[in-house]
């Protein structure tokens, strides 16, 4: 089905969901609504998408399509808990990650936060020094127990025992994320390095400072020169952007309902966007009692929890993508200059004075 005709399915349903639920006549057929659902969730309809989910569920209630999607929208409707019960049958009982995800929305809903960061006594990772991680920019936990470590200068993916797999050159590493399939992205002055494909910066972009990955596959590349942020397809073409009036915008990170999240580093603030990159909310951590005095690093989850670098105390804060504070490594971790989190149990740091690549549980 084409993207036009998704959009004009958009509009025309629209239309038909003025008498809700609609008439037998009227309705799509299930899987063209949960296509259509799905062009509506990622073009920032989430509401839309909701109604349209409905008329697909009576067929495809338990298909694992409509529960992955439905579990994408509830999130985008700020429903975590509903979220949480698609997310297992979406994937089956016996799937260890699943539940994994959904023990963590529950235990970050429940009433009794903060969660807690365990260093483990046996996490550091053999063979790096001061002077093998001074240059260390951004970090993110790969495949099988290794981490991806970007520097200024290359790429390195170390494995669980420390050995070097892989070493790709790149020129003035910037920033470094996972898609949504777990391939690495890295932002560089020649470009954005996704897993081996080399994508242009955007004409216009001067001080690229961050990228990401959305869950249907677009690219998103932060310029604090400018103060955009910039929208690209796989092939590099520009399909969107808009201006970011933060003081310092310096990370952008996006959930599994492709709401951007945007640090702006000197206020400590995190400003929450759409899909459709149309602003939601702000997340301050100070009006928690919890002020993230610099931001130097930015991590968020697939249910849009935010894991924040304060690059003065040298400690990483969790907070809930509705601003709620759920925990800290303050008084429990070495000194944090950097580090990367899958948003379950792997988080993985750097510590500069200590010459220490480690390895944390939650």
């Amino acid at each position: 089905m084409s993207a036009l005709f998704l959009v004009f399915g958009i509009v025309t349903w629209a239309a038909a969901l003025s008498t809700y639920p609609p008439q037998p006549e009227t309705r799509m057929r299930p899987g063209e609504a949960l296509d259509t659902a799905r062009v509506a969730l990622f073009s920032g309809h989430a509401d839309q998408a909701y109604r349209l989910l409905m008329t697909a569920q009576p067929e495809m209630g338990n298909n694992p399509q409509w529960l992955d999607l439905a579990a994408r929208v509830y999130l985008a409707l700020d429903r975590p808990l509903r979220m949480a019960e698609c997310l297992l049958p979406a994937t089956g009982a016996k799937d260890s990650d699943a539940l994994n995800r959904v023990r963590a929305v529950l235990a970050r809903q429940g009433p009794s936060p903060p969660h807690t960061f365990t260093s483990s006594p046996n996490g550091k990772w053999p063979g790096f020094d001061r002077s093998s991680l001074k240059d260390v920019e951004s970090l993110a936990p790969g495949p099988d127990g290794s981490v991806y470590l970007l520097s200024s200068e290359s790429l390195i993916r170390v494995g669980a025992d420390g050995a070097r797999l892989t070493v790709t050159p790149l020129h003035d590493g910037a920033d470094l994320a996972l898609d949504f399939s777990g391939v690495p992205i890295a932002l560089s002055a020649a470009g954005v390095l996704w897993g081996d494909h080399l994508v242009q910066l955007p004409p216009g972009a001067n001080k690229p400072v961050s990228v990401a990955a959305s869950p249907e596959g677009s690219l998103f590349v932060l310029d604090r020169g400018a103060k955009r942020l910039y929208r690209l397809n796989a092939e590099g073409v520009l399909t969107g952007s808009i201006n970011v009036p933060l003081d310092e915008p310096f990370r952008v990170r996006l959930d599994m309902a492709g709401r951007i999240y945007i640090a702006d580093r000197d206020t400590g603030r995190v400003h929450l966007y759409g899909p459709d990159m149309v602003p939601i909310r702000i997340l301050d951590p100070a009006a928690t009692g919890h002020e993230v005095r610099r931001i130097d690093d930015m991590m968020v989850d697939f249910a849009g929890d935010v894991l924040l670098l304060d690059g003065r105390a040298h400690d990483l804060l969790l907070f809930g993508s509705d601003g709620r504070y759920l925990g800290t490594t303050a008084g429990r971790f070495p000194r944090v200059d950097a580090a990367g989190w899958d948003g379950l149990s792997r988080l993985v740091f750097v510590s500069w004075r200590e010459g220490l690549l480690g390895r944390a549980s939650t």
